[in-house]
């Protein structure tokens, strides 16, 4: 159990090693491995939320300076570091992440993101202002305010979930 006077967990993530904690009190990420071993990296700034790509890059969001860090498992050093004020939903695939823009959600290479926005963003899909999303399997789960969607991987189909036949 991590209890650490001015621990603040904002967000985790997770690879298949490690958990990674967002620690806004501390201005930290937590990585907790097996046997509870953990390490802290330091951050330039207060973590808000975590996404893990699938390429296993680990993405942190830090909102009071409006960007997004990324940081290589093998070395866990902050490897990218790139403007952006979205939220950071979901890993996606190829390395990108899911967040939204407010109408709709968006694949994001941050990794490009000191290049351009616009190079930096793959595909969007107009399903509105997006609250939380999980990838699972081949497919993304997103909530918004209204519904939750599920999206295919292959071809962005879109699905509205009807609670009722679930």
């Amino acid at each position: 159990v991590l209890n650490e006077p001015g621990m603040a967990a904002a967000d985790i993530g997770f690879t298949d090693a490690y958990a990674w904690v967002a620690d806004a009190g501390s201005d930290r990420l937590l990585r907790v491995g097996p046997a509870a071993a953990t390490s802290a990296i330091e951050l330039p700034g207060m973590p808000d939320q975590v996404v893990v790509s699938d390429d296993g890059t680990v993405w942190v969001r830090l909102p009071d300076e409006g960007t997004v860090i990324g940081l290589v498992l093998n070395r866990p050093t902050i490897a990218v570091t790139a403007a952006w004020t979205g939220p950071l939903l979901a890993g996606s695939w190829q390395g990108l992440v899911w967040s939204s823009d407010g109408e709709q959600i968006v694949e994001l290479d941050p990794s490009r993101l000191s290049i351009g926005v616009s190079v930096s963003l793959g595909r969007r899909v107009p399903i509105g202002d997006a609250r939380r999303a999980v990838r699972v399997g081949d497919g993304l789960v997103v909530a918004t305010d209204e519904k939750v969607w599920l999206l295919s991987r292959g071809d962005l189909d879109l699905a509205t979930v009807d609670p009722a036949r679930a």
